[in-house]
């Protein structure tokens, strides 16, 4: 008789529950398809990330690892050459996150996050 009021109890306490939303915690992911919209998804989102500098990924972007970095375009003299000395511009990190509904792009240096609608990705 207890076990049969035990499991009633249970029972009753399961479509509580089964409207509670949990947090998921964002993981490292890899993009599973890069396809030309989710490859210019990424680029329009770096891009407003940083200020409007233009970006063009490879197809290769996402591909093995969560984490893209950018290093700043290398200064030229006006002969052409690459011009000498430090930059002061550290390179801009982006990390490919799954979260429970998506994808999201995270903004590494400035700890921003950006939903994606049209990529698609995998746990890394």
């Amino acid at each position: 008789m207890k076990i049969s009021g035990i499991c009633t109890a249970a029972a009753l306490l399961l479509p509580v529950c089964g409207g509670c939303q949990t947090t998921q915690t964002p993981t490292a992911a890899i993009l599973t398809d890069a396809t030309p919209a989710a490859l210019s998804e990424l680029e329009r989102t770096i891009s407003t990330a940083l200020g409007g500098t233009e970006v063009t990924l490879s197809d290769e972007a996402f591909a093995s690892s969560s984490v893209l970095t950018l290093e700043p375009a290398r200064r030229q003299t006006p002969a052409g050459r690459m011009a000498s000395g430090r930059t002061s511009q550290r390179p801009a990190q982006f990390q490919l996150l799954r979260t429970g509904d998506g994808c999201v792009l995270e903004w590494l240096n400035a700890g921003q996050r950006f939903k994606l609608i049209d990529t698609h990705c995998t746990a890394e």
